[in-house]
């Protein structure tokens, strides 16, 4: 079967900067006609020169073409995103900008407020401000209601930036994102923001064919600040170098570092054991409270503490109590913060103990963050940390998906997670994408990734994290009943028709038409077959 589009390939310019080098590839429909481009670039100044890729991307955005951004995170994919809001702007269209969390919405919402003081509207399950905003922050459920209810905004629309699109991955969630990439009107001009995806040119290839519309992927594998991955355990007076600047695994460093500890007792406790050890005010005897206390003296704040549970986050948090990393102008700038949050809530809103509890830890320079804290004070700790304010941060894995808040270092407290289903190592992707949050742009040298060892792992699991590839973006379409419900009020369209323009059914086709090449290739090896008589 032929396929209905064709690829085209685009070659970087020769340069000697790594930044330079990118690759352009644009999956068009055969016979394709560009439509007529923007008739001038947009009206915004950087203040930074652009990379290739972000040139190259916003090039894609003046000739009104889809594009897939596929970039390492903190490489400057939000460039684009920036470009495309200011020309919506110029030609006085209206634009929205999804992301898979409240929190980057919220962070989005700030940021681009502060460049279009009027023009932003905010929409998530929390809060809904400006909502005939031209350029208008929603979370991707929220787009997809939209969609779903036939919104008048849709009739105005011209471009939808979907950021952190790789989250299409996800089992429970990712549909949504086929689901309103699917029901968006042809005419709207769609950027894909991803985490570098091993199979970009598929899904520029389905964009392509469901909208009959050019589809440009650009991508880089060049990451702006240099990344050094570390071993540490109890066992050891320092962090053991195992990934360094130059990429390269080295694996004598891995297997040395999980030998001092195989025979360790402490290792030999389950997880529910460990948490049901003290912890309070214990943190200069506890693993953690070393690894900090090494980033202290080694200057490596501020640092990001990820774990992968609410109440594993909540009792690092309480390991600090006696730490105090902030002085009395930053106590007070801090409080001052605090209590203008306060401010707009009602006295016995105030009394809730969540406030109480993490004002202690603010006012030291440290914060916790997950999705199990009140909105208000996820907003202020997002703000405190991009001020530099808080030094440790204490999160779960959704700090890491998407927000624009690098620190100098990470560290993981467990590289096992349990998924809904059962406890797993974390995915190559995984890793990457919370790690990626170590080295901020133009002001660290370097990037530092820490793994704390309170597991007896194999030297090839660690190997294969560090060195292994991106997980391909997979479609997790199903059909879900809300979706039919939804649809009984669209008119002209049906669950069939979603079914057969989703990623899912486009990622079968291809998998079937791979299928009978083989199959006609043994067909053809059979037929050639002599049998003795």
């Amino acid at each position: 079967m032929t396929p209905s589009y064709e690829v085209k390939t685009f070659s970087s310019p020769a340069s000697d900067e790594k930044c330079s080098f990118c690759e352009h590839y644009r999956v068009q429909p055969r016979n394709y006609v560009a439509p007529a481009p923007r008739s001038k670039s947009a009206c915004i100044t950087f203040s930074y020169k652009l990379d290739e890729f972000q040139r190259i991307a916003c090039e894609c955005v003046d000739k009104l073409e889809n594009v897939l951004v596929s970039a390492h995170t903190s490489a400057g994919k939000s460039t684009v995103a920036l470009y495309a809001i200011q020309a919506a702007v110029d030609d006085n269209a209206k634009v929205v900008y999804t992301s898979p969390i409240k929190a980057l919405s919220n962070q989005k919402f700030r940021d681009i407020s502060e460049a279009y003081p009027d023009k932003v509207g905010l929409l998530t399950g929390d809060v809904c401000f400006n909502p005939a905003a031209q350029i208008l922050i929603v979370t991707t459920e929220i787009l997809r209601s939209m969609l779903f209810r036939g919104s008048a905004m849709m009739r105005e629309l011209k471009w939808v930036i979907f950021d952190e699109v790789h989250y299409m991955r996800d089992r429970d969630r990712g549909v949504i994102w086929e689901e309103a990439i699917v029901l968006l009107p042809n005419s709207v001009n769609m950027i894909f923001l991803s985490a570098t995806i091993p199979n970009s040119l598929e899904f520029a290839s389905w964009i392509c064919e469901t909208k009959t519309r050019a589809c440009n992927v650009v991508s880089t594998s060049f990451r702006p600040t240099p990344l050094c991955h570390y071993l540490f355990s109890d066992h050891a007076s320092d962090f053991q170098l195992v990934k360094g600047k130059d990429c390269v695994v080295l694996r004598p460093a891995i297997e040395s570092a999980l030998a001092a500890v195989a025979n360790s007792a402490d290792l030999a406790l389950d997880g529910a054991a460990k948490r049901a050890r003290p912890r309070v005010g214990s943190a200069e005897h506890s693993l953690l409270g070393r690894v900090v206390a090494q980033c202290i003296k080694k200057k490596l704040l501020p640092v990001i503490v990820f774990a992968f549970s609410r109440r594993e986050v909540q009792a690092n948090a309480q390991l600090f109590g006696d730490f105090d990393l902030t002085d009395a102008d930053e106590k007070a700038q801090i409080k001052e913060v605090f209590d203008n949050a306060l401010a707009t809530l009602s006295a016995e809103d105030r009394r809730v103990q969540q406030f109480a509890e993490q004002a202690d830890l603010l006012v030291r320079g440290f914060g916790m963050h997950h999705g199990g804290l009140i909105p208000l004070l996820k907003e202020v700790t997002e703000i405190l940390f991009e001020a530099g304010m808080i030094r440790v941060l204490f999160s779960t894995e959704t700090f890491s998906m998407g927000l624009n808040m690098p620190a100098r270092s990470v560290v993981f407290t467990n590289l096992r997670k349990y998924d809904g289903e059962t406890t797993r190592m974390i995915a190559p992707s995984e890793y990457i994408q919370m790690s990626g949050r170590a080295g901020r742009r133009g002001l660290d040298p370097q990037g530092h990734s820490i793994v704390l060892l309170d597991f007896p792992y194999e030297a090839e699991q660690i190997a294969n994290l560090l060195d292994g590839q991106p997980d391909p973006l997979d479609s997790r379409f199903h059909l879900m009943f809300s979706t039919v419900l939804n649809l009984l009020r669209v008119q002209g369209i049906t669950p069939r028709y979603i079914i057969r323009r989703s990623f899912y059914a486009f990622q079968n086709q291809n998998k079937l038409a791979l299928l009978l090449e083989q199959r006609d290739a043994l067909q053809r090896k059979v037929e050639r077959l002599t049998v003795p008589s």
